[in-house]
């Protein structure tokens, strides 16, 4: 599955994407390690990072070879851990 990432460690895989009942969004269920769940927790934000290219703007090159992975930034506030 895709790679969690935070600081550029992994701390886990996406073992599946489905779409929310309401179709609003999507679910993703990840495997986390013991630092990753330590990451999850209420309020951490997720994204997909990929290459981006332009006259203005070139970031994330490395995953035009490593393929796109998820970035975790935790809350600035201690929360509860994630649903498991």
């Amino acid at each position: 599955g895709t790679p969690i990432r935070f600081k550029g460690l992994d701390i886990g895989k996406i073992e599946s994407v489905e779409l929310n009942p309401d179709l609003s969004g999507v679910l993703m269920k990840a495997r986390l390690t013991s630092a990753g769940e330590r990451v999850a927790r209420s309020g951490t934000r997720f994204w997909v990072v990929r290459p981006a290219l332009g006259l203005l703007r070139t970031e994330n090159l490395g995953t035009l070879v490593s393929g796109p992975y998820i970035e975790a930034l935790p809350s600035s506030t201690p929360g509860e851990r994630q649903a498991r």
